[in-house]
């Protein structure tokens, strides 16, 4: 799977590109609401692994562990790609475009 990042400050076809995915992770996207608006950030990581996520509720957020302290929330990339996440709403809600 290839990731882009798009948005303002990403003109081009090739800007935004990330990485190749590293042998044993998975993308994952990372919605923080301890600041508004919602900060999104997405990193590769293995089960169990401290992303490098600062925030001001000062969590250590650790993909696979418990995320349930009401500001982050983890989401699989490759679950979520055919879709979008609302994040207006708490906690953040996954909408799928499939049929």
């Amino acid at each position: 799977m290839r990731v882009w990042i798009r948005g303002p400050g990403y003109l081009g076809s090739t800007e935004g590109s990330l990485p190749d995915l590293e042998e044993g992770k998975t993308w994952v996207l990372l919605v923080c609401k301890a600041t508004q608006p919602a900060k999104v950030e997405i990193y590769q990581a293995s089960d169990n692994e401290v992303l490098p996520h600062t925030c001001s509720s000062g969590a250590e957020i650790r993909y696979g562990g418990d995320d349930g302290d009401g500001y982050h929330y983890l989401y699989r990339l490759s679950e979520i790609v055919r879709g979008y996440i609302e994040l207006d709403k708490t906690p953040p809600e996954v909408v799928t475009l499939r049929k």
